[in-house]
């Protein structure tokens, strides 16, 4: 029974669903961009842009061979890792992971969502909090990361086709474009004479200046912003509908 529930749950998740129509792609975007844009919906949901940043220095982290010993959620939207490790090398990699962590989750998802895989999109982002939730040691951070685990598992498991497809697409462009507005606000940050952050950590150990480091943050995030657009609309019937130069017949 347990291997028949195993297997159940393995096709499931690999099914491959029907690209949704292009309207609802286009809506999930435009849902997406207001969320970020928006400053009281920005300033509810930043929290989860910013899980997906600790979990790129998580990630880095056990790969590098760290020891994770915690991360925090607070309620002011900001987040920490700490690790224990040996390695200055890795340590960079590890600061430098953060930032383009969203992005890169973006793009596995577009890249998911392009192959018709909008289940294992869901269940990829679930997985993801729930390994963050085993170093998460505060309250307010176990909450978040539960409450959105369990809406986005109800839904990829009990959820009609076009819902799945909804839900999916509003959190693969939401992490591509929170990526970008992160970035951002680092700038502003900085500009402000606020020198706490992963870029000022890294101008520290490497000598390259904050500036640059930021660059490339921007950088990175508008390239996978574009690719993962790129992605997404890549379904013909969505370029189609919306080119004003296409001809008749």
């Amino acid at each position: 029974m347990t291997l028949s529930f195993s297997r159940l749950l393995w096709e499931h998740a690999l099914a491959r669903q029907p690209h949704p129509p292009p309207g609802l792609v286009l809506v999930a975007g435009g849902v997406a961009l207001t969320c970020v844009v928006h400053r009281l919906a920005w300033s509810t949901l930043r929290c989860y842009s910013v899980m997906a940043h600790e979990a790129g220095h998580v990630l880095a982290a056990l790969l590098c061979g760290h020891r994770v010993v915690a991360v925090r959620l607070e309620v002011d939207n900001s987040g920490t890792t700490s690790h224990r490790g040996k390695g200055r090398v890795r340590r960079l990699l590890i600061s430098a992971a953060g930032y383009p962590a969203p992005s890169l989750a973006g793009i596995g998802g577009a890249a998911l969502l392009r192959a018709g895989h909008v289940t294992a999109s869901l269940w990829g982002v679930t997985a993801l909090m729930l390994l963050l939730l085993t170093t998460i040691r505060n309250v307010f951070g176990v909450v978040i990361i539960l409450l959105a685990s369990g809406v986005l598992a109800a839904v990829s498991w009990q959820g009609r086709t076009d819902v799945q497809a909804f839900a999916a697409y509003v959190v693969v462009w939401f992490l591509l474009i929170a990526a970008v507005r992160h970035v951002v606000e680092l700038l502003r940050r900085h500009l402000k004479g606020n020198s706490s952050s992963d870029a000022a950590n890294l101008a520290t150990s490497t000598g390259i200046p904050w500036p640059v480091w930021v660059a490339a943050f921007g950088l990175i995030s508008i390239a996978m912003a574009w690719l993962g657009a790129t992605w997404l609309l890549d379904d013909g019937d969505v370029f189609t509908a919306w080119n004003p130069l296409r001809l008749p017949g």
